[in-house]
Parts: structure tokens; sequence; C-alpha cells
């Protein structure tokens, strides 16, 4: 399953250039396959983070976009030559998800902020709610363009690309490696990785993407490796 994993992903990612975003002397920058050097661009303001942990690049619409942890910037460049496409600051921008036409979602802790793919404010979303909005992780957008997010710690909310709320439902606490949910190659399932309350074991859940039924509870790394087998299988 592993090989059959490797082989996947050699086929879908080997021979396409890679990007890197780095501060400093070279901004944002793409290799071939073999390294050799594409394009950079210092980036208008120039590009002054480097270094940062955990922070992913995403893709969507010819661009690549990717947000600043420490000074709330978000930039966005063309894949095939480099241009800038568009910079604008908005405070606190974290994790970012694309749509393939290059709709970006962008999360600043209280709100999730959605923009065209030439940096065109959209809609905000979250701030008026009963309760108070304190906490969103990452989004992630699913193959029907609904979005999903973690809301205060523990509600896993699927919002229309409109927006509007499709369903809510309890959810682990997120943390750790996985910023927030993930949704499934297919569309049909939304992971989330946490803990029901803080000191307990790390879990996985699954929820169903069309109304948010809890399908599927992972508990230990057996499991895992069993449902990451089962999914190489299949794909």
């Amino acid at each position: 399953a592993t090989q059959a994993a490797a082989r996947a992903l050699e086929a879908t990612f080997g021979r396409e250039p890679v990007y890197v975003r780095e501060g400093g002397s070279i901004g944002a920058v793409s290799l071939t396959p073999a390294g050799v050097l594409r394009w950079n661009n210092l980036g208008e303001p120039r590009i002054a983070e480097f270094g940062q942990v955990g922070r992913e690049l995403v893709f969507g619409g010819g661009n690549f976009y990717f947000t600043s942890t420490y000074y709330g910037d978000v930039y966005a460049f063309d894949l095939a030559e480099g241009t800038q496409k568009f910079f604008i600051n908005i405070g606190t921008a974290d994790q970012a998800a694309a749509t393939p036409n290059g709709n970006l979602y962008v999360p600043t802790g209280l709100r999730l902020n959605a923009y065209s793919k030439t940096g065109r404010f959209r809609w905000s979303f979250f701030g008026d709610e009963g309760t108070t909005t304190n906490d969103l992780t990452a989004p992630d957008i699913g193959r029907d363009r609904n979005i999903y997010i973690i809301r205060n710690l523990g509600e896993l909310y699927s919002l229309t690309p409109a927006p509007s709320v499709r369903w809510i439902v309890p959810s682990l606490l997120a943390g750790g490696p996985v910023p927030g949910p993930i949704v499934s190659p297919t569309g049909e399932l939304v992971l989330v990785g946490g803990q029901d309350t803080f000191g307990r074991p790390g879990l996985i859940q699954g929820f169903s993407t069309a109304d948010g039924a809890l399908l599927r509870i992972v508990r230990n790394v057996q499991q895992l490796a069993g449902v990451l087998a089962r999914a190489a299988h299949v794909h």
C-alpha cells in the first residue's frame, strides 16, 4: 500500500515544478523538478518573512498564494511566470485555502474572509453568531466548493460559497500538526484530528460532507494505517 501511494504521488507531482516561498534575498521561487530555477520574485512590498513553520502554499486559478504568520500579509503569484497578482495586509492572516478557480479563503482568527483570484474582497463570515467567535482553524474546500472550518475549538461548520451555513456539528478540539478539517479526495468525508478535551488522547473523526453525520472514529495508529492503506488501494 505504501508503494502504491508513493507511485500515485510520483505520477501526480513528479513532473510538476516546485514552488517555494522564502524571504530574504530570493522571495517567491519556482524550481524545475531537477532543481533549476524557473523564476523568482522578491515581492512588492518585499517578502520579509522566512523560516515559518507549518504554513503551506495553496494553489488555484493559475496562482499560488501564501499568508504571513507574523505580519498578516497575503500574496499571490502567477504559477507560469511569477508575476505578482496581488498583495493585501489584513492584520492577521492564518492558513488559507483556495478553490481550483482561484477563490481564496483566509481566516483572521475572528472572521473568515473570501477574496477573488485578483485579490478583490468578496465577503466576511462569522462574528454575527449568538456567542463570540474567538478561534477559527484553517479551512478546507470540498469538490463541490463548500467550505469546512472549525469555530471556537469544537464546532465544525460547513458553509456554501455564498456563504451560508449548511450544517454545524460538534467536533474535536483541533490541534497538533493538522491545522483544521481535511476533505477526502472523493468529497464524501471530512476528517478532523484533535482531542475530545484537553489532556485526552488524540483521535481522528470522519464526518459526512452531506449532512455532518459522524461516520468514523480512528483511535490509534493501527486503525489509521488500515484506513490509509485502503485509501491508497482504492485511489
